[in-house]
């Protein structure tokens, strides 16, 4: 959800944190810890991330949020793989954070006839 929503989580237990100077894409954070790195873009002005980058790890990745029409939410995600065997676009119609959420949408109405099967 973090990153649907234009949020990236630092690693675990960074052993490291280093600023590095702004290439392409802005100022990053470089986090190392024992497992994995992490690289975090970010815009200097608003602090919002622009691109995170994960390595070293089970799973690595790289997210870009493209910019948004506001300075709240961005207006899409692309999440790759480096392998470039997987590619993950998600691109939304009119972004908005922190503007309330109807509970109504949780609603579920399951049928009488449907089985449910617990598998906690």
């Amino acid at each position: 959800m973090a990153i649907l929503s234009g949020h990236v989580l630092p690693i675990k237990d960074p052993l490291a944190v280093d600023l590095l100077p702004a290439d392409e894409k802005g100022p990053s954070l470089a986090l190392r810890s024992a497992e994995a790195a992490q690289r975090i873009w970010f815009d200097p002005a608003s602090g919002r991330a622009r691109a995170a980058e994960w390595t070293g790890g089970a799973n690595p990745a790289r997210v870009v949020f493209a910019d948004g029409a506001t300075d709240s939410a961005p207006a899409g995600v692309t999440l790759t793989t480096p392998d470039g065997k997987l590619q993950v676009v998600v691109k939304y119609r009119a972004p908005r954070i922190n503007v309330g959420f109807d509970a109504e949408l949780l609603k579920l109405a399951v049928p009488e006839r449907v089985r449910i099967q617990d598998f906690r």
